[in-house]
């Protein structure tokens, strides 16, 4: 699945446990070995500062653990407990708001683009509907893929972006596709859902997640930020520079770049809250949650398939993101209410989406016989 947020564009092996609860209990210690290995090794072949890594399984074990460094100038360690740009992962929560504003009857899936949005003039938009755009069928270009975008941004991480502007980056190239007819992974979708969500509530799409989900499920380490500056408490992000010899700081973007595609910070623990929530559909309709589950097979993807703001991996909902300096998966096993989630601190790598890989790495040690991978 293609995700591009990479807007810009000696490892250590300190290892920090949190003490589970008594009532947790552990894995057995050679599950924890390798567990251990597949992110020592990740980080080795793809020069990871640090990484969280953390799998509750309930009956059966958890395991948290911070690997590696958060900060590379002090030799600071990662800590478990620490906050990350969490990247797409912002998507369910957006999502998740268009569902309740269908059930609150302010808006339909079946509603087209042009009944919200007029400007900019959108191709197609008389035949594109909420649900297509929520669900990467809509077929408008990626504005995240635009050189132009991508050279102002990294020129200026703390420009504050207009929306309108976002999309004229996608609108300047002709669509992937008619409406409905194929699947791109495309951010201008959602800052576009981000777009629908203001023009329904009179709010921003951050303010409409604090009051709907973020206060009232408690997330208090969950914020869409209104700066470009990193709360206290965060791990640094990194990436690779220009001539990929090196890696550099790559904390600092401004939310309004991404809105409500991939702007959200998080840690660990409000994560595993929240993709519990999101995957059994808490805050949403019966019939809302139906349409979140159902999921637009990729043609380039025999594992994953896109749905509602949320994507399944084999039998695993959740998502993954990728942004400046930070890579994420967040995934819920229905079967078993089995969570893992992981975080790295370099994006861009070498490699795409690399705490997916850890993620998988990890789920086939945990749960051998709940993936097919």
């Amino acid at each position: 699945m293609k995700k591009y947020f990479i807007l810009i564009f000696v490892c250590s092996t300190t290892i920090l446990s949190l003490p589970s609860c008594s009532s947790d209990p552990s894995f057995p210690a050679d599950q924890v070995k390798q567990m251990d290995a597949v992110v020592t090794v990740a980080m080795s072949t793809y020069n990871i500062p640090g990484v969280i890594a953390a799998v509750w399984i309930p009956g059966k074990g958890t395991w948290i653990k911070g690997f590696g460094l958060a900060n590379k100038s002090t030799g600071e360690a990662m800590d478990p407990s620490m906050l990350f740009r969490i990247g797409s992962l912002t998507k369910s929560f957006t999502a998740t708001v268009i569902l309740q504003l269908v059930d609150e009857g302010k808006l339909s899936l079946d509603d087209t683009l042009d009944k919200y949005i007029t400007d900019p003039i959108i191709p197609n938009a008389s035949n594109i509907t909420v649900r297509q755009v929520a669900n990467m069928s809509s077929g408008l270009f990626n504005y995240t893929e635009d050189t132009t975008f991508l050279l102002a941004v990294k020129a200026n991480p703390n420009r504050v972006w207009a929306p309108e502007e976002l999309i004229n980056y996608s609108i300047a190239h002709a669509p992937y596709f008619a409406p409905g007819t194929n699947f791109y992974y495309s951010n201008t979708n959602y800052v576009l859902l981000s777009m629908v969500i203001k023009k329904i509530t009179g709010n921003s799409v951050g303010s409409e997640m604090q009051s709907r989900i973020i206060s009232p499920l408690g997330l208090s380490n969950t914020s869409f930020p209104t700066t470009s500056a990193m709360p206290s408490g965060s791990c640094h992000g990194y990436s690779l520079s220009d001539d990929g010899t090196s890696i550099v700081e790559a904390d600092a973007l401004d939310p309004s770049v991404t809105l409500g595609a991939g702007a959200n910070i998080s840690d660990i623990y409000n994560l595993k809250t929240w993709v519990e929530t999101v995957a059994k559909g808490a805050l949403v309709s019966d019939a809302s949650h139906t349409a979140q589950l159902t999921c637009i097979n990729e043609p380039d993807s025999t594992t994953d398939k896109y749905c509602f703001g949320i994507m399944k991996v084999d039998n695993f909902i959740g998502h993954d993101g990728v942004i400046n300096g930070y890579n994420s998966m967040m995934a819920y096993l229905p079967s078993n209410g089995a969570v893992i989630i992981v975080m790295e601190n370099l994006n861009p790598t070498t490699k795409f989406d690399v705490a997916k890989d850890i993620f998988m790495g990890v789920a086939k040690v945990a749960l051998p016989n709940d993936v097919s991978w």
